[in-house]
């Protein structure tokens, strides 16, 4: 790696991690965290109705994150954590190596 590809992807790692703050899943995806938490122990909220409609069941995140909770047995938040550090990582390498292509 050159250090002008570096510098992109370092920049733009610290700028979205100064944007994330200290919640790794936003406001916006908080009501996703008791989907994850059933999946990974289905005994949790036993009789609920909220389950029984598909919205979390319409996508891989629930399953994915349910399962990776499940077996790692982390906190919560640190699984989401380095899952958002992981989704930044590829983003901005992929970002930053495309405006090296463009700049040289």
């Amino acid at each position: 790696m050159t250090g002008e590809f570096r510098y992109a992807f370092g920049l733009g790692l610290v700028f979205s991690s100064c944007n994330l703050g200290d919640a790794p899943f936003g406001p916006d995806l908080q009501h996703y965290i008791p989907y994850f938490k059933h999946y990974a122990h289905p005994y949790l909220y036993p009789g609920d109705l909220i389950f029984a409609n598909a919205n979390y069941r319409a996508t891989f995140l629930a399953p994915l994150v349910g399962s990776i909770y499940r077996i790692v047995s982390w906190h919560l938040y640190a699984i989401l954590f380095w899952g958002q550090m992981l989704v930044l990582l590829l983003w901005f390498s992929g970002l930053a190596a495309a405006t090296f292509r463009a700049a040289s």
